[in-house]
């Protein structure tokens, strides 16, 4: 009896322990697996920034994305282009070329107005009438803060939305204009605040139907991107659903230097400064520039009285096909650490132009556009 009753308790021990045994392996296998990030939707593609100095510059800047497009694989192409629109009156003082002005003798009641560049209309009229399959057109406007007297510090919100108003009202009257890019440098104090409640308002606005951004032609409203060195949560959360952040991979480094540390610097700057951030905001979606063109601290060699005289602090070339250069080096880096993220847009060529870079001693940098290097055009098609 004390036998029989030993086996029955063994029994049911071991039908217990089979259903907590199977319990957990039901457990493990049906508990769902967290689901994956899902890409969110592009609003641009990769993108270049256009500088046209001059009428006769047009066209043959609106040739080369042609003809860039037609040679590029569908995922290469440019998708596209910030016109150079004009500068936000944030500087602090105006300096104005009879080339690149509508008019000249500005006064003191016209500093805190916009002035649309002389060219933008024109290029636009050019790229309308090239009809480049699936390109956009941006309007680029810019602006040099200078700490010491910058109108930004002493403007209002109120004043400050006054100007944002005026100048989405203006930008959205043509059908043409899918949206907005602001290069309001440097993003950081003590503008920070100023340049973050622009993009709000900015943002605002390019979305309202009561603006004239959101109509037949745009049904979501107009696209915004800004020029941002420093990501945050509030800027992210500032450009709203139509909103890009674009970061810049160049000027990584205090000097110019080899491709390697430059290639170090920008790993290290993407991710303290851009994917970090990223963690914490998951709808945030951001581009990346890269430098097909002399920068300040890459590559670059100076040009005097129209020949190039190469200097190599660097060591390296803007372009090799075989071994390390600069944009290679962050094309390629670009793809390993951003290109599968959610929020990855594309990336921005550093730039379009048929003059050259100013140097911060006023010097003339080349090479002046992105595919005045030879091969580097071919090798972008294949890898942008």
């Amino acid at each position: 009896m004390v036998m029989k009753s030993h086996l029955i308790l063994l029994l049911l021990v071991g039908c217990m322990l089979s259903l907590v045994l199977d319990g957990a392996i039901a457990e493990k296998v049906l508990k769902p697996k967290p689901k994956p990030k899902h890409k969110l939707t592009t609003i641009m593609g990769n993108a270049a920034w256009m500088y046209p100095n001059s009428q006769e510059d047009i066209p043959i800047l609106v040739k080369q994305v042609q003809k860039f497009n037609t040679g590029a694989g569908a995922e290469h192409k440019l998708k596209t282009i910030f016109v150079y629109g004009g500068a936000l009156p944030f500087d602090g003082k105006i300096l104005y070329t009879s080339a690149r002005i509508a008019f000249a003798n500005i006064t003191s009641s016209h500093f805190l107005e916009f002035v649309p560049d002389a060219l933008l209309h024109a290029s636009i009229q050019a790229f309308q009438k090239a009809k480049i399959p699936g390109l956009t057109i941006h309007v680029n406007l810019d602006a040099n803060l200078n700490q010491d007297g910058s109108p930004i510090l002493k403007m209002s919100n109120r004043k400050l939305d006054a100007l944002v108003n005026k100048v989405a009202a203006y930008i959205c009257k043509d059908p043409l204009i899918a949206g907005i890019h602001l290069d309001l440098e440097p993003f950081g104090e003590p503008f920070t605040k100023q340049l973050t409640h622009i993009f709000a308002t900015m943002s605002s606005n390019l979305r309202n139907k009561h603006t004239g951004c959101r109509n037949r032609v745009h049904p979501k409203g107009r696209v915004m991107s800004v020029y941002v060195e420093n990501a945050s949560v509030a800027v992210f959360k500032a450009l709203g659903p139509n909103g890009v952040l674009v970061w810049p991979g160049y000027d990584c480094t205090v000097k110019p230097t080899s491709v390697e540390a430059y290639s170090r610097a920008f790993r290290k700057n993407m991710m303290r400064k851009l994917l970090n951030v990223l963690k914490h905001v998951p709808n945030g979606r951001f581009m990346v520039a890269v430098p097909a063109a002399a920068t300040q601290t890459e590559f670059a060699y100076t040009v005097v009285q129209g020949h190039s005289k190469s200097f190599r602090s660097s060591g390296k070339h803007q372009f090799a096909k075989k071994g390390a250069s600069y944009i290679t080096s962050a094309v390629q880096n670009v793809h390993k650490l951003a290109r599968n993220h959610p929020g990855y847009n594309g990336m921005v060529l550093w730039k379009l132009a048929a003059y050259y870079t100013i140097g911060a001693n006023d010097e003339r940098l080349g090479p002046g556009g992105a595919f005045d290097v030879a091969g580097e055009e071919a090798w972008l098609q294949e890898n942008l």
